[in-house]
């Protein structure tokens, strides 16, 4: 099992490749420390199709950092859309 944390990833569903930022880990932001349990969560880019309940494969890229906690959900919201923004990045320099 990999660390907990954020990753660039790869995710192959529906027959389709698309590119996306896991989070491996316990969510310590959200969930009260009694009821923490692991859990894996993607957000795959430029994707609106609902797939809960469907099978898919997450190929892992790069470790991009590890798990925090956040003080409150807007501080969560934020460092999840500079995560994005450096996974994006990794895209293009790959595109070049």
């Amino acid at each position: 099992m990999p660390k907990n944390g954020v990753y660039f990833c790869e995710v192959n569903a529906n027959d389709n490749k698309y590119y996306g930022v896991t989070n491996i880990g316990i969510k310590p932001t959200i969930e009260k420390k009694t009821a923490q349990k692991l859990s894996v969560e993607v957000n795959i880019f430029n994707f609106n199709n609902n797939i809960y309940e469907k099978e898919i494969l997450i190929s892992l890229i790069k470790f991009i950092r590890d798990e925090i906690h956040f003080e409150n959900l807007n501080q969560l919201v934020n460092q999840i859309n500079i995560d994005i923004e450096n996974c994006k990045k990794i895209i293009n320099c790959n595109d070049k």
